[in-house]
């Protein structure tokens, strides 16, 4: 059963206890973001897309014509703060939050936490999903990364910062664009992610006169 059935079960404004100005305040701007991002191009034009082509130094990659340095900057800039553990409207201080102030005296207060905790591995699993081998550029030989590094080292190195450590990771695997789209398929998936997790948990409660 999906995470939208199984929450018709409950009836979510009544089924936390009541919220100060300030989480309240903490949860409109977790809103705010993601209605932000459910306005970008990039989010609404779907998933990224990668076609092959081959050259003089053999295949390498392109990206979809929709993606551009422009749409992907605007998506990570709310993406980062939701991302980000130490920001206080991010995605997990928002989960921890809802955790904290689950009614506990009602009799789906479990079922409540069950499905927060689903939504929550459901975030991490973007990442845990994501971990592959690129290969060194003109040999067999590949390097295993994992997805969080990818998204970290393209966010800091490339896109939103200039981190040395950080570029210098990624600089190698530039020819062939498949570590890029890596990162562009987990940014989708984050902001998706963020979104759906808002619409389902949060503005409900905002609803609530």
């Amino acid at each position: 059963m999906s995470l939208q059935e199984e929450l018709a079960a409950i009836d979510l404004p009544s089924a936390f206890r009541p919220f100060i100005p300030d989480e309240r305040d903490r949860l409109r701007r977790f809103a705010a973001k993601t209605v932000e991002l459910r306005e970008l191009s990039f989010v609404q034009q779907g998933s990224p897309t990668l076609h092959m082509k081959s050259g003089s130094e053999g295949f390498s990659y392109v990206l979809g014509p929709d993606v551009g340095r422009e749409r992907v900057t605007s998506a990570l800039v709310p993406v980062r703060i939701l991302y980000r553990r130490d920001e206080n409207i991010s995605f997990v201080k928002t989960v921890e939050l809802l955790v904290d102030h689950v009614d506990e005296t009602r009799d789906d207060s479990a079922a409540l936490r069950a499905l927060l905790e689903r939504a929550r591995q459901g975030i991490a699993a973007v990442f845990s999903n994501t971990t592959i081998v690129f290969l060194d550029r003109g040999t067999d030989d590949g390097t295993l990364v994992d997805g969080r590094q990818i998204f970290e080292d393209w966010m800091y190195g490339d896109y939103l910062h200039d981190d040395e450590q950080r570029r210098e990771r990624i600089e190698p695997y530039r020819f062939d664009g498949s570590q890029e789209f890596t990162f562009l398929q987990l940014l989708w998936s984050l902001a998706v992610g963020y979104i759906v997790f808002s619409e389902l948990f949060v503005e409900p409660l905002l609803d609530k006169r």
